[in-house]
């Protein structure tokens, strides 16, 4: 059944343009929300950038662009797990 009032954000921004991003979702994020980061997006993750959420998902063949340090913070997964996370939610927004 969907999240009725939560909502999944899909960040696929540039390197320079994460950082945005991420602090234009902390300013409407509720609990309940996730948010998935992808692509180029992975590479711009800093600690102190990730500190604002509880968990952050990313496509398990994409965490190589992702600093080593920090993917014990992050929870990989393959494109299954990724279609079934994003069908929870009744509402996606999107960041390129």
């Amino acid at each position: 059944f969907p999240k009725m009032n939560n909502t999944i954000y899909l960040i696929q921004t540039s390197f320079a343009s994460t950082a945005s991003a991420l602090n234009k979702v902390q300013q409407v994020f509720v609990e309940g929300d996730q948010i998935v980061i992808m692509g180029e997006a992975l590479s711009a993750l800093t600690s102190e950038n990730m500190r604002s959420f509880q968990s952050y998902y990313c496509l398990n063949n994409e965490r190589t662009l992702l600093n080593p340090d920090l993917s014990s913070a992050i929870i990989p997964l393959d494109y299954s797990a990724f279609a079934d996370l994003v069908l929870q939610y009744k509402r996606s927004v999107t960041f390129k």
